[in-house]
C-alpha cells in the first residue's frame, strides 16, 4: 500500500464486455515497479507518449481477446437468467470452442435438453393434476357455496330469532297484563313486572310461587288436568286471583300450553277485568233501567237521528219501536218545527254538552204531550243521549197550583195571614208573599232566615220568641204566642205566630212549619174594649173595676214585703156650681183637666182612678217603706203635691173656675182591713179635710 514515506505509480484500465449493460465493465489495474517509476522521471516525454500509446494498443488487443473469451460467458448468464425466469426459450452459444468453456456449455445443454424432457413429463403429470385440481376444486366450491348459503340462512334466522326474542322481552316488560310461564305442575317460571304488581309481590318474592297461591277460585286437582289438555291450543278462561295481602280480583286468562325439550308449559296472560265487570254490571243495570224506564229514553247520532228508542217512548209516542228508529226528531217535535231549528239546538247541545230544556212533542195520533228533556253528548261516540219525561199532567197540576196559589197568596193577603217553612238539612227558609208584606220587607233585598227573622221582632220580644222556638223543638209541641214587630220609624205590630215541627225517627228536627198573622188591629180593639172596660171614658183614668183589681194586688204584696200602701180619696170642690152655673160640658172639661194633673203629680208606679163625679181615688202601691211614720210622711208628700195641682185655677172656654181638692188618707199594711174597709177610711179623712174648710189633706187615724 502507498504511503507518503513510500509512494508508488498505478496505472488502470477500464474494459466493457457488456454493451447492453454499460455497468458491467473489468478495471486492470497495474501498480508500476519502482524502478520503472524512476525512470519515468527520466524519460523523455515524447517517449513517454509512444509507450503510452503502445500501451493503448495492447489493451486495445487484450480487449478484443477478452470480449472473445468472455462472450459465451456472457450467453450462458442470459440462458441462466432465462431459466431462472422460466421463460421456457433458452438460447446457448455454440460449443465450437474447447476448452473449459466449451466443455460447460455442452454439459448445460445436456442438461437443458433432459430439464426439457422433465420439464414436458412434470408439465403433463401437472395438466392432468391441475384437471383433477380443477374438478375438485369446482366441487368444494360448489359444497363452499352451499354451506355458506346455509351458513347466511343460519345467522339470518339466528338474528330473527334473537331480534323476536329481544322483542318478545320488550313486550313482557312493558306489557300491561300479567304474563306468567308455569310447568304443568303450576310452579312458575318467569313473570314480567305487571303479573307482580297485580299480586302485590316484589320478583324476589314470586319467585317459586305456584299457582294455587294466588288463584282463589281453582284447586290443584282441577287444573292440573286441565293444563295437560292445553298442550298444543289455547283457551281463555275467567277465574279470581288473590293478592298478597288477601283482597281477591276477578281476572281473564289468555293461556297456551306449549312442549319444549319434551317438557310441558303454559304460557299465560293475565288481565284485572274487575272494572270491566263492574262496568258491565252498571251497564246491564243502566240497560235494564232504560228498558224498564218509564221515561222515554232516545240515542240519537249527531244528525238527528233516532238510532235507538226503548219502549217507554213508543207508548208515549204511540209509535212502534220499529216505525221510530230511523226517524228525525225534527218529526216529532212540535215546538221545533224546521230541521233547521233542531240543527241548531244540536250544534248548542254538543258546544255544552248537556242541557235540560221543555218542549213539545207530537204524539202518531196528533195530540201534543208536554215533555222535559235531559240530552247529554257522547263526544267518544258521537252520539246524544236523551231522556223524555211526560210532564203533561204536571206541566196541569203545575197550572191549577199555581192558579191555587194565587188564591191562597189573596186570602193571606186579605186574612193578613202568612206562612213560613224552615228546612233543617239545608237552613232555607222560605217566606210566603204575605210574610213578607207583614214584615214590610222587599224580598229582592232581604234573605229570610232565623237570625234575620229575630232581628225584626221587638228587643223585649226577641228573647220569649227564640225561647217558646226552642222549648217547642226540645218538647217535640207546637207552640202559638203573641209578639210585636218594632219598625225604624217606632210603628208596632202585634202578631200572632203558630209554629209546628216535623221530626225524624233519631228525633231530630227535620222541618218547622209556621203561620204569622197580623193581629195589630185586633189588639188595638182589645186595648180599647179592655180601656172601656178598665178605664173611664171621659178621663181616661182607671175606673172604679181595674182600681179595685190593682188594690187587692196591691194589698197581697204588702203582705208578702211587710211594707206600707196608702189609698187617696179625692173630692173637688165647688164642682157642683159649676156643672149648676155652666153646664155639663164645662163640668166634664174640668174633669179632663183634674185627671191630666192628677197623672203629674203622682208617681209613675201610683194608679189614679175615677169613681165617679168629682171623685178620684190614688192608690200609692208599697215602697212606702215598713216604717208606718215614714209612710205617713211620704203619703203626705205625694198628697200635698196632689193638693197643690189640683188646687190652681181652671181655664175652662172663656173663663176662669176656682176649686180645689178636699183629700182623705188611708194607710194599709197587708190584709189586715178589707178594701172596703180602707176605702171607708180614705173617705171619712176627706170628710174631715172637707169640714175642716176644704183644700186640705187629713189622715184616717185608727181607734
Amino acid at each position: 500500500m502507498a504511503t507518503q514515506a513510500h509512494p508508488y505509480y498505478l496505472t488502470a484500465g477500464r474494459f466493457h464486455y457488456n454493451p447492453d449493460d454499460p455497468a458491467q465493465f473489468l478495471l486492470l489495474i497495474y501498480r508500476v515497479p519502482d524502478m520503472m517509476a524512476q525512470q519515468f522521471t527520466t524519460i523523455p516525454r515524447n517517449h513517454i507518449l509512444v509507450g503510452f500509446t503502445t500501451l493503448l494498443l495492447l489493451c486495445a488487443i487484450l480487449l478484443l481477446f477478452l470480449r472473445r473469451t468472455f462472450s459465451p460467458l456472457k450467453e450462458l448468464a442470459v440462458a441462466a437468467d432465462a431459466i431462472t425466469a422460466g421463460t421456457g426459450k433458452v438460447c446457448l452459444p455454440a460449443a465450437g470452442g474447447g476448452g473449459e468453456i466449451g466443455s460447460l456449455i455442452t454439459a448445460i445443454n445436456a442438461m437443458l435438453t433432459a430439464l426439457s424432457l422433465r420439464e414436458q413429463e412434470i408439465t403433463r403429470i401437472n395438466a392432468g393434476l391441475e384437471q383433477q385440481v380443477a374438478e375438485r376444486i369446482h366441487e368444494l366450491t360448489g359444497v363452499n357455496n352451499r354451506l355458506v348459503d346455509e351458513m347466511r340462512e343460519r345467522e339470518l334466522m339466528l338474528r330473527k330469532v334473537e331480534t323476536l326474542l329481544q322483542r318478545n322481552q320488550t313486550l313482557m316488560q312493558t306489557a300491561m297484563d300479567g304474563i306468567h310461564l308455569l310447568d304443568m305442575q303450576g310452579n312458575l317460571v318467569e313473570a314480567n313486572p305487571a303479573f307482580c304488581r297485580m299480586l302485590g309481590y316484589s320478583q324476589t318474592e314470586i319467585a317459586g310461587l305456584n299457582v294455587t297461591d294466588w288463584d282463589a277460585q281453582w284447586t290443584g286437582e282441577e287444573l292440573w288436568p286441565r293444563f295437560q289438555k292445553l298442550i298444543g291450543g289455547s283457551t281463555l278462561i275467567e277465574t279470581v286471583h288473590r293478592r298478597k295481602d288477601g283482597s281477591t280480583f276477578e281476572v281473564e286468562i289468555a293461556c297456551s300450553g306449549i312442549e319444549i325439550a319434551g317438557q310441558g308449559f303454559l304460557y299465560a296472560a293475565s288481565r284485572d277485568i274487575s272494572e270491566r265487570k263492574r262496568s258491565e254490571a252498571v251497564l246491564k243495570q243502566h240497560q235494564m233501567i232504560i228498558e224498564t224506564a218509564r221515561d222515554g229514553f232516545w240515542l240519537i247520532d249527531m244528525h238527528g237521528v233516532l238510532l235507538e228508542v226503548n219502549e217507554s217512548y213508543a207508548k208515549m209516542s204511540g209509535y212502534a219501536i220499529d216505525e221510530l228508529v230511523g226517524m228525525h226528531i225534527s218529526q216529532l217535535e212540535a215546538k221545533e218545527q224546521s230541521v233547521r231549528e233542531v240543527m241548531a239546538h244540536i250544534e248548542q247541545l254538543i258546544s255544552q254538552g248537556y242541557e235540560r230544556f221543555e218542549t213539545r212533542h207530537r204524539r202518531k195520533d196528533g195530540q201534543e204531550i208536554d215533555v222535559e228533556i235531559s240530552a247529554t253528548y257522547q263526544p267518544e261516540a258521537q252520539q246524544i243521549f236523551v231522556f223524555c219525561h211526560d210532564i203533561t199532567v204536571r206541566k196541569r197540576i203545575d197550572l191549577e197550583l199555581l192558579h191555587k196559589q194565587d188564591l191562597l197568596n189573596e186570602a193571606q193577603r186579605l186574612g193578613k195571614l202568612g206562612s213560613w217553612e224552615l228546612d233543617w238539612q239545608s237552613g232555607v227558609l222560605l217566606w210566603s208573599d204575605e210574610v213578607y208584606r207583614i214584615f214590610e220587607i222587599d224580598p229582592a233585598r232581604f234573605k229570610p232566615s232565623y237570625e234575620n227573622f229575630l232581628r225584626v221582632i221587638h228587643p223585649e220580644d226577641r228573647e220569649m220568641v227564640d225561647q217558646a222556638y226552642r222549648q217547642s223543638l226540645a218538647d217535640y209541641q207546637p207552640y202559638n204566642i203573641e209578639h210585636r214587630l218594632l219598625f225604624k220609624d217606632g210603628r208596632v205590630k202585634w202578631l200572632r205566630e203558630h209554629c209546628t215541627s216535623i221530626f225524624g225517627v233519631s228525633g231530630e228536627p227535620l222541618r218547622s212549619l209556621g203561620m204569622v198573622q197580623d193581629i195589630t188591629k185586633r189588639r188595638q180593639d182589645e186595648e180599647e174594649i179592655r180601656s172601656l172596660a178598665f178605664h173611664d171614658q171621659l178621663t181616661g183614668l182607671a175606673n172604679r173595676r181595674y182600681f179595685l183589681e190593682c188594690f187587692s194586688a196591691a194589698l197581697s204584696a204588702s203582705a208578702r214585703h211587710d211594707s206600707y200602701g196608702a189609698v187617696l180619696f179625692l173630692d173637688m170642690d165647688n164642682f157642683k156650681t159649676l156643672n149648676d152655673t155652666r153646664g155639663h160640658e164645662a163640668g166634664d172639661l174640668m174633669l179632663i183637666e183634674v185627671a191630666a194633673r192628677l197623672r203629674v203629680a203622682i208617681r209613675d208606679i201610683d194608679i189614679a182612678a175615677r169613681f165617679g163625679g168629682d171623685e178620684f181615688v190614688v192608690l200609692m202601691v208599697e215602697e212606702l217603706g215598713n216604717d208606718r211614720d215614714d209612710a205617713l210622711r211620704r203619703a203626705g208628700l205625694v198628697a200635698e203635691r196632689i193638693r197643690e195641682s189640683l188646687a190652681r185655677p181652671y181655664t175652662i172656654n172663656d173663663f176662669v173656675h176656682h176649686s180645689s181638692p178636699s183629700i182623705g188618707v188611708a194607710l194599709y199594711h197587708g190584709k189586715r182591713y178589707s178594701m172596703d174597709a180602707l176605702l171607708q177610711h180614705a173617705d171619712a179623712a176627706m170628710y174631715q179635710a172637707k169640714h175642716s174648710g176644704r183644700n186640705k189633706v187629713c189622715f184616717f187615724e185608727a181607734e
